[in-house]
C-alpha cells in the first residue's frame, strides 16, 4: 500500500492464507450435477481429512432450493437453476459461488476433452 500523493511512502502487509476451497470460485454445473468441495492447504496438501467430521466444520448453501450440500462431507448437488454460495464456518470462512444452469444439448470436444454448451 502506499499513498497516492507520495509513492515513494508505502507499507507491505504481509497475508497468511493458510487454506482456500476448492473448486475455485465461479463453480458452474448442469442440474442434477454433483461436485465435491474441500478445503487445500496453502502447501499444496488437502485438508478435507481435518474437515471430514470435525463438527466444528460446517458446510452450507445460502440457497439450498438451488444447491443442496451435505454439511459435513461438502458434497454438493444442483438441484434448480440459480446461484447459491457455498460457506466453511470455522476459522477458515471461506466460501465459493456456484451457478447452476439447465443444459439442453452439450457436445465432447475431442482435442480438449471439454464439455462444450452448445444451448443457443
Amino acid at each position: 500500500m502506499f499513498l497516492e500523493e507520495h509513492p515513494n511512502i508505502f507499507d507491505v502487509i504481509r497475508v497468511r492464507v493458510s487454506g482456500v476451497v476448492q473448486p475455485f470460485s465461479p463453480v458452474y454445473i448442469h442440474l442434477g450435477g454433483e461436485i465435491n468441495f474441500r478445503v487445500e492447504s496453502t502447501d499444496g496438501t488437502s485438508s478435507s481429512d481435518q474437515t471430514a467430521g470435525n463438527s466444528q466444520v460446517m458446510w452450507s448453501s445460502s440457497n439450498p432450493s438451488v444447491l443442496t450440500i451435505d454439511s459435513m462431507s461438502g458434497r454438493a448437488m444442483g438441484t434448480r437453476e440459480g446461484k447459491a454460495d457455498v460457506l466453511l464456518s470455522n476459522h477458515h470462512n471461506a466460501a465459493s459461488i456456484v451457478h447452476v444452469n439447465k443444459v439442453a444439448f452439450a457436445q465432447l470436444d475431442q482435442k480438449s476433452q471439454l464439455i462444450i454448451n452448445t444451448d443457443g
